[in-house]
């Protein structure tokens, strides 16, 4: 059951949010799953977009971008808690993200999908959307490397899974370093940023499909989600691509 409320106004586009749970259904010997969602919904007619955490993170991290999107270029937002994160449940894995995103798929298809860091990647390697924007993608399943910096970051502690990083390194063992896509793609990173994400960028930058979204200064690899450079260029790169005019 869903519970709304009206955001007030910060532009003339009015933005309604709502809290739901999606049940993505039992297959073979794996139960039902609950993913948690926030959806934004605007009056104003535009694309639909689907928009996915980082490790670690929860489906508020992306509401501040959400909404700005929702304000700007899209007519709807979806966010999610990934399997094993915030409110969705199970643990976090290759097997349970696939399963959520095939079902997300179904059930609310989306012009385009954003992804922060493990995110990002899942959007490149299992969403459907015609363009994806990633931030901070990793591209090794090394990703740790005995680095402090890399632990901070990827906050392990708020994930349920079957060891420590051990959905996080399933999944890039899964995607390979490919990007895994042929669609538009915009990549950011931070400009303290971890090592396997600047490997990321430098991997794929000048692939005929990626645009270079450039490096955010004054940010990490977290608090990136909250510049409002990013925001601009994102919502940006989403109006050329999708040929959506200014609100």
């Amino acid at each position: 059951m869903e519970s709304q409320r009206k955001r007030p106004k910060m532009s003339d586009t009015e933005v309604r949010i709502s809290r739901s749970t999606l049940t993505v259904p039992a297959a073979g010997a794996a139960g039902p799953l609950a993913v948690a969602m926030i959806r934004l919904r605007s009056a104003t007619p535009g694309p639909s977009g689907l928009m996915i955490h980082g490790y670690g993170g929860c489906k508020e991290e992306m509401l501040g971008l959400g909404l700005h999107l929702c304000e700007t270029v899209a007519s709807e937002m979806v966010l999610i808690d990934l399997p094993g994160h915030g409110g969705s449940d199970g643990e976090f894995s290759a097997d349970s993200v696939f399963r959520a995103m095939r079902h997300i798929d179904e059930v609310y298809p989306t012009l385009f999908a954003i992804g922060h860091s493990i995110g990002a990647r899942i959007c490149l390697g299992a969403s459907s959307a015609a363009i994806i924007a990633g931030i901070c993608p990793p591209l090794r399943p090394d990703i740790l490397e005995g680095n402090k910096e890399v632990a901070r970051s990827l906050r392990q502690r708020r994930v349920r899974e079957t060891a420590p990083y051990h959905g996080l390194t399933e999944i890039l063992e899964r995607f390979g370093e490919s990007i895994g896509t042929h669609r538009p793609v915009l990549l950011v990173r931070a400009s303290s940023d971890l090592v396997t994400v600047r490997d990321a960028l430098h991997a794929w930058a000048n692939l005929p499909e990626v645009t270079d979204g450039g490096i955010i200064r004054g940010v990490n690899h977290v608090d990136i989600l909250s510049s409002p450079q990013l925001a601009e260029i994102v919502s940006g790169w989403l109006r050329d691509s999708l040929d959506v005019g200014n609100r």
